[in-house]
């Protein structure tokens, strides 16, 4: 008998290196025999091999006892022989190793026999791992046996065999293990695989262990889904119903779906198990190698359990694995591995056996099945497993992407971890989406080519010999499609470039074009200002005009335009909405709307109180005079020449009235007056002459034969179109009053008055007329004025018919003004330069000497106010020169002011009602002017208080305003205002001390204030009550107060150097901010709360951020800092020092952003208006400075205290801001009018017909009645 040469091919014997190799071959072949019933001749061995005959004595007995027992041992298998004497196969005949005494035969294995041993001195049962015999006598084997004795010893995982106790008795090596009462996945799955036979055939079905049946009786978790594919079917539904229980006596009673949904997340839960197991081994640098069913034990809990560290390599330690060798079990072994490259071979060949170890367990086939040794070694290395649902369709979709990923060929594709296989088959457990995605089509295309190389290569050599010979055949059109190409491309990178550049070139621009617009806002900011301080009205408003929203919806206009807006509308306004020459305007009796009229006869009406455009009333239709208010102003009427109001040829007659509600410029009628040939001369409504009487309209009509008919029509709101009430015909002529019984005609060359309701006549006035004769009636028809050359004007009472009045210069004309009573009228239309008044009371004529050039001859437009206490003079614009309109006291004679407006021609003055304010036109503007406005001063000052007024402060809806002061020889220290009405609401003594800050809480309910005091110096009020609520003992001698953003933290410092915050709902101090080293003045918290900036004496203002408490930075000044201020946006940081310079930070990094010099010096309040765009300061010159943050541009300054500024506040809307001075005072500088209320900055329906409103209700000193003078 001989031994085969070694089957290692490049081994040379003669190198003492592989002499144990070559030995434990031997032995390894000497053991196959003595399992095949072949008994060795040991003589015949040592004869045939003498330069191992020391090596074959020293083996002698366990060799006799193996040839003794080989024909017993013919089983290949490891499943343990219980009948076999323990102990007896490999040499150890008196069944006890060390302290443990064999009980029986467990498992055998390539690195030994397991057996269940009882651990004699502690009574416990182990299992217990002895090295045989053969391998004991190789050292790299013994080697192996001690590393996963070492490897399991550093494991504690609950799903790893933990080992108990290491040693070695009479030449064995042996370790214990917990003992496992359970079943290996190779068991499961071969009792399955049984099952299904023996069901199909229909034969006796075998009794499954425990531990199988506990897998397929698992229970899915409540709650617990899986993800469901599409493509799963019926059978697969089926598949997933609760598995029924059958009798272990009786197993084909009730057969169980042996892969159901419950095997599938059993085994999904075991995988799992697994995968910790590992991740846990891996953490400790472990790779296991040897990963299969085989050692995956399941107990009858369903505990999964990893065993058999025998092929694991620990990190850092020496591999007993050469370059060539394959370790692990062959069916389960990753490419890596199945190429016997251990450099290649990591922890990720643990997840490809385990991801074999459950396809197989899943399917009951292996991955890759066979029994050619190389055959399979090449398809594990180049080939995919047959996808799982190719199989079994009712295999979850999200089970067989899990296998899939875990088994990539590539390492790389696999999952980087076991915990992250773990968390995915817990995910699928879970039902929730799993972190594996299906291999796309092109991971598809490209495992399918790596499969069929040869076919692939020979159809890609055919294909680029193809593409070869195309592109021979192409390459002088490629060569040309090149040129082009690169060209294009050229170009296209040329064209990119430069679209590059423009996108940063144009938001160069962009932003260049932001800060020209805010300079030359900053320029016409600057410019309106000097125009009003100059008295160039409007010039101001023009200004002013030229600021608008921009086109992105930005709005530049802040608290200084809509201040000098306010300013600059006092006195006129600017009504814009014509596009032609206004040449008549009308105000309607009650002085709420207002009527013009161009050259082009196009009609608007207005809202005379706000100056809002209310309608259009007639377009270019050449209406026939102007249009008239109803005595009552409810309705306006006007001469139309066509029936549908369409425009019409200048020669049409005009025989149509239109009449339109005069609230919201609605028409009501459009009546044809005459069928016959005519035109409508001149309209006149006239009241009623007593209750019972109708309001009517007079109108003169001009006959075809150039005669005319005085008629009156009765219009009225419920009766809209016209109905006759009387005709007069033949009249060379007629004259309407608005009032009175009579209306006047001039009838064969004679003047007389008629009765208006009868038409007859009561007096004539005249035995006989001149040509130029002509007739006027006084508003309230008492008075006939009769104009003849050379009389002159003779006044009749048109009650007697008697004359009352004659002109003594006997050169007056037309036209006259009478004053709304009638009790006077003037005329200045004689060309001298003299103006002639008469009062009807006293019959007395008094003369105006208005100024004119010298030589220059003038005529006037007269207008009385409706009391007749003042005149407006314009020039006549058929004269020669032009001046403003002018405003003289008639009883006195005394010229009061003119128009501020530019000297230039107008229209004829009208009076509103109430004589406040006077409408005139200029070309298409129309102007309202306001002499003596009664609304809109600014600054409002209030009572103030006696003594030295120090902190102002808004609440946060705008309403109140608190106010706080010295108590030397002031009672109340606190005061709050009504800021609508300027009225005290409240006051009370606060300190017995000099208040100096105030703060309203970000809600309005509570007031917090700061004295100048050693103690109990910061206190809450109840604003509503005045009430205190409570007071919070800290700082001395506090100096500022403020609530965060948010209302949860009060801030107050002062004279002791730090900065204390409380929580103002528990009154509980948070923190004491300490680093100044002299008195702090202010305190300001950021916008978002997060930092809180401190100025001092000691001339550093400190950026505290209050999460930490600690300073982000120091900012130095050259003086001591008075106040300090966040924009609202928290996007810079305001801080002023004594000398009167203003900084700006960069709140983040405390980095500069530009300086604002002031040149008075001594600043002390700051602050920023809400919209972050201005900066407002002031201090001891008595004068609020404005700048612009972006552009540094002073404004505009604000003068009217009399004593140092002490502290501003703007309101939240930024429409008023407030100071107090060191007198007391305290003023608020409106920029809104009173009375309109709008979006702030947003522009007004319609911008350029805006007026704003004044309050007529208020006296005025020029405008009294005339007898009360």
């Amino acid at each position: 008998m001989s031994l085969p040469p070694p089957t290692n091919p490049g081994h040379d014997e003669t190198d003492g290196t592989g002499d144990d190799s070559i030995l434990a071959q031997w032995v390894a072949e000497l053991a196959d025999r003595i399992r095949a019933g072949q008994a060795p001749d040991l003589e015949t061995l040592i004869r045939d091999h003498p330069e191992r005959a020391e090596q074959l004595r020293q083996l002698l007995p366990t060799i006799q006892l193996m040839t003794k027992l080989g024909p017993n041992n013919n089983n290949t298998d490891t499943t343990p022989n219980p009948t076999l004497d323990p102990g007896s196969d490999i040499g150890l005949a008196d069944r006890t190793l060390g302290e443990f005494q064999l009980l029986r035969e467990v498992g055998r294995g390539g690195m030994g026999v397991v057996f269940e041993a009882l651990e004699v001195p502690l009574g416990r049962r182990v299992a217990l791992k002895v090295l045989p015999f053969a391998t004991a006598l190789d050292p790299r084997q013994l080697k192996r046996f001690q590393l996963e004795a070492q490897a399991v010893a550093s494991l504690n995982h609950r799903n790893i065999v933990p080992i108990f106790s290491v040693g070695r008795d009479r030449g064995f090596s042996y370790f214990a293990m917990l003992l496992i009462n359970g079943r290996t996945l190779a068991d499961v799955g071969r009792e399955l695989r049984q099952f299904e036979d023996r069901a199909v055939g229909k034969a006796p079905l075998p009794v499954l262990s425990d531990v199988t049946r506990s897998i397929l009786e698992r229970p899915s978790a409540p709650g617990q889904g899986e993800s469901c594919t599409a493509d799963s079917d019926a059978s697969a539904r089926k598949s997933d119903d609760p598995p029924s229980r059958w009798s272990r006596s009786n197993p084909a009673s009730s057969l169980p779906p042996t892969r159901g949904r419950a095997y599938f997340r059993a085994v999904a839960d075991l995988g799992r198990q697994a995968a910790e197991a590992l991740a846990h081994v891996h953490d400790l640098g472990i790779q296991h190698r040897d990963i299969k069913p085989a050692n995956l034990l399941v107990d009858n809990r369903g505990q999964l359990w990893v065993t058999d560290f025998g092929l694991a390599r620990l990190q850092g330690d020496g591999d007993p694995t050469r370059t060539g060798d394959m370790i692990g079990t062959l069916r389960y072994m990753s490419p890596e591995q199945a190429l016997a490259r251990p450099g290649l071979i990591d922890h990720r060949t643990d997840i490809y056996s385990l991801g074999a170890t459950l396809y197989e367990v899943i399917t009951l086939r292996p991955a890759f099945a066979g029994d050619d040794r190389q055959n399979l070694l090449m398809r594990i290395v180049e080939e995919e497993p047959v996808p799982l649902r190719r199989l079994d369709a009712t295999i979850p979709t999200d089970l067989e992407t899990i296998v899939t990923k875990a088994m990539a060929r590539e390492p790389s594709r696999r999952y980087p971890t076991a915990q992250a296989l773990a968390d995915d088959l817990k995910r699928f457990l879970e039902g929730r989406p799993i972190l594996a995605r299906r291999p796309s089509p092109v991971d598809g295309l490209a495992k399918w080519v790596r499969r069929r190389w040869p076919l692939v290569a020979t159809a890609a050599a055919l294909s680029l010999l193809f593409v070869a010979l195309s592109i021979a055949g192409l390459s002088w059109s490629n060569a040309r499609l090149r040129g082009t190409n690169e060209r294009l491309e050229d170009s296209v990178a040329e064209a990119n470039r430069n679209a590059r550049e423009a996108a940063r070139l144009q938001s160069i621009a962009r932003e260049q074009q932001r800060l020209a617009n805010r300079h030359l806002y900053a320029t016409r900011i600057r410019s309106a200002h000097q125009a009003l301080e100059e008295g160039r009205i409007e010039w101001a408003q023009e200004f002013l005009e030229e600021i608008k929203p921009g086109d992105d919806g930005t709005d530049p206009r802040h608290f200084a335009w809509h201040y000098l807006r306010r300013l600059a509308t006092r006195e006129i306004e600017v009504l814009r909405g014509h596009d032609d020459p206004i040449n008549h305007v009308m105000i309607s009796p009650d002085g709420r709307a207002l009527a013009t009229q161009d050259t082009t006869h196009r009609v608007l009406l207005w809202d005379a109180l706000t100056g809002r455009l209310r309608a259009e009333l007639a377009g270019k239709t050449f209406a026939t005079g102007c249009p008239e208010f109803s005595t009552d102003s409810r309705l306006v009427i006007a001469t139309e020449a066509t029936r549908d109001g369409s425009i019409a040829n200048p020669n049409d007659h005009h025989r149509f009235i239109s009449v339109w509600d005069a609230s919201n410029g609605r028409r009501l009628s459009r009546t044809e007056l005459y069928q016959r040939t005519g035109r409508i001369l001149e309209l006149a409504y006239n009241p009623p002459h007593h209750t019972t009487m109708d309001q009517t309209l007079g109108i003169q009509w001009l006959e075809a034969d150039r005669t005319v008919s005085a008629t009156f029509w009765r219009v009225t709101p419920d009766h809209p179109a016209p109905q006759l009430r009387l005709e007069v015909k033949g009249l060379q002529g007629a004259s309407f009053a608005p009032g009175g019984r009579t209306f006047g005609t001039w009838e064969h060359g004679r003047f007389q008055l008629r009765d208006r309701e009868t038409g007859s006549i009561r007096h004539r006035l005249s035995p006989a007329g001149k040509p130029d004769a002509e007739l006027d009636l006084s508003p309230d028809g008492r008075l006939a004025v009769l104009t003849e050359s050379p009389s002159g004007v003779m006044i009749y009472d048109t009650e007697s018919g008697i004359e009352v009045a004659r002109d003594p210069t006997k050169n007056l004309r037309r036209p006259f003004s009478f004053s709304a009573d009638s009790l006077s009228f003037v005329a200045g239309g004689n060309r001298t330069g003299l103006v002639h008044h008469w009062d009807r009371v006293t019959h007395d004529w008094q003369t105006l000497r208005p100024e004119a050039e010298p030589g220059v001859p003038r005529e006037f437009h007269c207008t009385l106010s409706p009391n007749g206490a003042c005149l407006a003079l314009s020039a006549h614009p058929n004269t020669k020169g032009r001046e403003s309109i002018m405003l003289w006291d008639v009883p006195t004679l005394q010229r009061l002011k003119p128009f501020p407006g530019r000297p230039a021609a107008y229209c004829k003055p009208v009076f509103a009602p109430d004589g406040q304010s006077l409408f005139l036109a200029r070309s298409s503007d129309l102007y309202r002017w306001t002499p003596e406005p009664t609304d809109g001063e600014t600054p409002r000052s209030l009572p103030g208080h006696s003594d030295e007024a120090w902190a102002v402060a808004f609440s946060p809806d705008g309403r109140i305003l608190a106010s706080g002061s010295n108590d030397t020889h002031e009672p109340k220290t606190i005061k709050l205002w009504d800021v609508a009405t300027g009225q005290l609401l409240k006051g009370w003594l606060g300190h017995e001390a000099t208040v100096t800050s105030l703060a309203f809480s970000p809600d309005g309910r509570s007031l917090a204030s700061g004295a100048i005091s050693d103690d109990q110096n910061v206190k809450i009020w109840e604003v509503a009550t005045g009430r205190l609520n409570t007071t919070l003992v800290g700082p001395t001698r506090v100096r500022s107060v403020a609530y965060s953003p948010d209302g949860t933290r009060l801030a107050a410092a002062g004279n002791d150097h730090s900065i204390w915050i409380w929580d103002p709902a528990t009154e509980q101090p948070q923190a004491r901010l300490r680093g100044h080293t002299n008195i702090v003045q202010y305190v300001a918290f950021s916008p978002d709360g997060r930092l809180l900036a401190s100025a001092g004496d000691d001339r550093t203002v400190r950026v505290w951020d209050l999460a930490t408490g600690i300073p982000r930075y120091t900012l130095d000044g050259p003086t001591e800092f008075m106040a300090v201020a966040f924009a609202p946006d928290g996007s810079i940081l305001a801080t002023v020092s004594e000398s009167g310079q203003i900084a700006l930070w960069d709140p983040a990094s405390g980095t500069s952003r530009g300086t604002i010099l002031c040149d008075d010096g001594g600043l002390r309040g700051l602050t920023f208006s809400p919209n972050g765009a201005l900066i407002a300061a002031a201090g001891v010159s008595q004068t609020i400075h404005l700048w612009d943050v972006v552009t540094r541009q002073e404004l505009m300054n604000l003068s009217g205290h009399q004593a140092p500024i002490n502290d501003l506040a703007f309101t939240t809307d930024g429409m008023t801001l407030a100071s107090c001075s060191h007198d007391g005072s305290i003023k608020l500088w409106e920029a809104r009018p009173r009375g309109i209320s709008h979006d702030n900055g947003a522009e007004p329906k319609h911008p350029t017909h805006e007026l704003l409103p004044v309050n007529f209700d208020l006296p005025s000193t020029y405008f009294q009645d005339a007898q009360s003078r």
